[in-house]
């Protein structure tokens, strides 16, 4: 049997997308807000 979290991960792609889209469904943000909400991005942005 297959993990549903597993499935979803591999749908939707890289643990990036997947923290960018829990922070989206908390309501709209601006890039900034959105850059400084997750811990780590920075290396992947500058």
């Amino acid at each position: 049997m297959t993990c549903p979290v597993e499935v979803t991960v591999n749908l939707i792609g890289s643990k990036w997308k997947v923290l960018i889209l829990r922070e989206l469904v908390k309501g709209t943000k601006r890039f900034g807000e959105l850059h400084r909400s997750i811990h780590g991005l920075d290396c992947l942005c500058s």
